[in-house]
């Protein structure tokens, strides 16, 4: 997309590429534009308002183009963006016609707020929790038998569905902080602040803020709690992740990145050792 500055550019270029303009004008083509003119000439503040009015002309352009693939790519069966879509409208205790559609729209009971899609050997997999990432189960109500049911009629033929929720994965943290003594306590709370642990408190906003579904960064994590008001240091001495899956998974980190087995990550234990 071109800026203001290049729009403007390809005017003025044009105006002295023009014989009969140069003449009426009195212009001179061995000079550029800026070293004959005012920039608060009348026709060079309007060069500048034609040259705004098209470049906002061009990102409106560019934005309604996006947002028209986003579209299309979403209504796309068989796309992971159009199963996504679907599983977020699935209604409880609701039936879908031969469509696959429903026949009534109910917000309220479109009880999916968190999907992950990942295309996998055979199939789709679907990570989904509630709100409140509370997991869909069969001990309430058949929610989640009825989730599948439903993601297995309004499939791609020959896909196979895999869903799973899960309540969070659960990381236990040992951090060793270094600390400015004249700012922070050694029980993570500022001196001049309330009762609240910040560090706590930034760590689980970091684990809030990643994507349903996304990665964990130890780098991330890191620079996060560098950031905290009082910390000069920190070493992660141990990190270790816990799913609720059939196999109550345990994973310790010793890579950069991790992906919850559930979709989404909640602080465990943490456990803090200041280095004075």
């Amino acid at each position: 997309m071109k800026t203001i500055s290049e729009i403007k550019s390809e005017m003025t270029d044009a105006i002295l590429a023009d014989d009969t303009l140069v003449s009426a004008m009195g212009l001179d083509t061995s000079r550029t534009w800026s070293a004959q003119t005012s920039v608060v000439s009348i026709l060079n503040i309007l060069l500048y308002i034609i040259a705004v009015t098209w470049y906002a002309l061009q990102w409106l352009q560019e934005e309604f183009k996006s947002d028209v693939e986003s579209i299309i790519d979403a209504a796309l069966p068989g796309t992971i963006s159009w199963y996504w879509n679907r599983a977020m409208e699935f209604q409880k205790g609701d039936a879908i016609n031969e469509y696959g559609n429903y026949e009534t729209i109910d917000e309220d009971k479109q009880v999916i707020k968190f999907c992950s899609v990942v295309e996998v050997a055979g199939g789709v997999m679907l990570k989904v929790n509630k709100a409140d990432h509370a997991i869909l189960s069969d001990d309430n109500d058949n929610e989640l038998t009825a989730f599948v049911t439903y993601m297995n009629r309004i499939k791609f033929a020959g896909t196979n569905i895999y869903v799973y929720s899960y309540q969070p994965d659960t990381l236990d943290l040992s951090l060793t902080i270094s600390r400015d003594a004249l700012v922070m306590s050694t029980d993570g709370t500022l001196i001049a602040g309330d009762s609240t642990n910040v560090i706590a408190a930034t760590i689980s906003e970091y684990l809030n803020d990643i994507k349903y579904g996304g990665e964990f960064n130890k780098t991330k994590l890191i620079d996060a709690v560098q950031a905290v008001s009082g910390v000069d240091d920190v070493i992660i001495t141990s990190a270790t992740f816990t799913a609720y899956d059939a196999s109550s998974t345990t994973t310790v980190l010793t890579q950069q990145n991790y992906t919850a087995i559930s979709g989404h990550i909640e602080l465990g234990t943490l456990t803090l050792t200041f280095d004075e």
